[in-house]
This record gives C-alpha cells, structure tokens and sequence, in this order.
C-alpha cells in the first residue's frame, strides 16, 4: 500500500529499497484508500491522490523492470509446468510453474494439450509480467 496514511517521502523510499534487494518475483500493490469501519478509516487521509499515484507509478515502473530481469534469468531453463487454460489464440496456452510464475506456450498441432496436464516446459523468453516457453519433447 502506498499513500497509507502518514507515509513520507522517507517511508516510501525505503519500501523501494526493500524492493530492490528483496526482487520479489511478483507483487500486488495499491494506493491507500480509507476503508469504512478499519482502524486507518480514522487516521486522516494526509497523502494527496496525485502523489498516491506518482508512488505507486513508480513502484510498479521499478518492479516490472526486476520482475523482466528476473524472467530473463530463467531463458534456457526447463519448468515443470501446470497447464491452466487455453490462451487467447488457438494453440495457445497458459501455465504455471511450481514457483508459480505464468508461461505461454504454443502446444503443437500433432500433441494436444488439456487444463490439468503437466509439461515440462523450456523457457524462451523472459518478459515483465510472464515467460514464454516450449514444451520439450523426449
């Protein structure tokens, strides 16, 4: 949460910096907003919005450009894999590995894939948000 009621400049700079040598491989992250009935509801609401937002802008801008890095890092690797569900065009398809990160993958035409089965997937692409990756073959 950034723009939590009472954050500084400071306070924000060091969430970044916790971030940098944390490199979490994956990250929800929002502005504050009061809550009715929470204990912040109470708190006065003293972050102005366009700050909020310039914050998290740029946590988010900081962690897709780690989050891209650490993706890199794992091209040429194989995953093992938990195909979730048709991608967006056909043949396509999304996965999951163990460590939970999202691969997209072309299955080929002559080794239907289904929701459920497990590939062993080699990564070829590391991009911000997911990999990109092949089924391998025996």
């Amino acid at each position: 949460i950034v723009g939590y009621p009472g954050e500084t400049e400071a306070d924000f700079a060091d969430t970044l910096d916790m971030i940098r040598r944390v490199r979490f491989a994956s990250l929800y992250a929002f502005a504050y907003s009061p809550r009715p009935g929470t204990v912040a509801a109470r708190d006065e609401d003293d972050v102005p919005a366009g700050e909020k937002n310039r914050r998290l802008n740029e946590l988010l801008r900081m962690h897709d450009a780690i989050q891209r890095e650490e993706n890199v890092r794992l091209v040429g690797r194989t995953m093992d894999a938990h195909v979730a569900t048709p991608g967006k065009r056909p043949g396509d398809w999304i996965a999951r590995t163990r460590c939970n990160r999202v691969v997209n993958f072309t299955a080929p035409p002559d080794r239907p894939v289904r929701a459920g089965n497990w590939l062993d997937l080699r990564i070829t692409e590391g991009l911000p948000h997911s990999l990109r990756g092949e089924e391998c073959r025996p």
